[in-house]
């Protein structure tokens, strides 16, 4: 936008003007000779405070938008959510699959709320355009109508409708935001974890290798390598790990050693790692989310 002359050559910054018609014009700064201009009775912003032109929209879009920012839809959406994973968990029941009649019922309402989430969708394009698929959000959503659609006998493919429910809730969308942000952390502490994994799957085949053979055993938890890497998940869960340890410990009573230490370094060390990498994530954005909200409140707009 050109620069404004006054009649000394001075330059001056170029205003905006709002008319009693809405619309938007530019008049030069008054000058600074100390007289007085009154010759403009409208209301003059500075340019850079001057609220952006509203988009020229279609009707189809107008209707869209108010449809899809309107706050009961969003809530008839979400009930909508819900009642159909109640269906989708009913549908598994044999008192459903068993009567014919109940079968088709739950399959007209399945197809019913797939048109449902597929009019959502259209809405919420119509609203956003292109910019649709920009949000992860909704082109979850997408995905999710778009695989339903394609696979409509697939039960699987049902259930994954459930997890939109996931999106609409902005505590369970941070959450999933602060996963994402330390997967290259997440990353490293899982590579940790494959190593101490490997080496103690090693101790422990190298010390228990024969005790299934020998008869000292009731399973085999250490024959082989992938068999005492599966072991060891198993014991890294906790379930059932003492009855092992037992069993090894009848003839090895130095057992509880290496049983202990694994557990201690992958339970007590690497796992809280990765809790702790997620809590800062959540804290960080959370801080930062605080911190946004402050700056708009302290923000300071020009002087008319």
């Amino acid at each position: 936008m050109g620069v404004i002359m006054n009649e000394a050559g001075e330059t001056t910054l170029p205003y905006t003007l709002t008319t009693g018609d809405g619309s938007l014009g530019q008049f030069p700064a008054a000058s600074n000779d100390g007289n007085d201009h009154n010759d403009y009775d409208h209301d003059i912003i500075p340019l850079e405070c001057a609220a952006p032109e509203a988009p020229r929209c279609g009707w189809l879009h107008t209707i869209c938008s108010s449809i899809v920012t309107n706050e009961h839809f969003e809530v008839f959406v979400f009930a909508l959510i819900i009642v159909n994973g109640v269906l989708m968990g009913l549908d598994t029941l044999d008192v459903v699959r068993q009567n014919d009649v109940l079968y088709q019922a739950f399959e007209s309402a399945e197809f019913l709320f797939l048109v449902m989430f597929t009019i959502e969708l259209l809405l919420d394009f119509g609203y956003r355009g292109i910019d649709l698929f920009k949000s992860g959000w909704l082109s979850f959503d997408f995905v999710v109508v778009a695989l339903s659609w394609a696979f409509p006998t697939v039960q699987v493919v049902r259930t994954f409708r459930g997890l939109r429910l996931l999106t609409r809730f902005h505590a369970i969308r941070n959450i999933l935001l602060a996963l994402q942000s330390v997967i290259p952390m997440l990353g490293s502490i899982v590579l940790l974890l494959a190593v101490i994994f490997y080496v103690f799957a090693v101790i422990f085949t190298d010390l228990y290798k024969s005790m299934y053979a020998d008869g000292l055993t009731s399973i085999d938890y250490f024959s082989r390598l992938d068999v005492t890497l599966f072991t060891l998940f198993q014991v890294m869960t906790g379930a059932g790990w003492p009855d092992i340890a037992r069993e090894v410990m009848a003839t090895y009573s130095s057992a509880w050693l290496p049983f202990v230490t694994f557990i201690s370094i992958t339970m007590f060390v690497v796992i809280e790692l990765a809790v702790a990498a997620l809590c800062r994530s959540v804290a960080k954005m959370e801080e930062t989310r605080v911190f946004g909200s402050k700056e708009e409140t302290n923000s300071v707009v020009p002087n008319r």
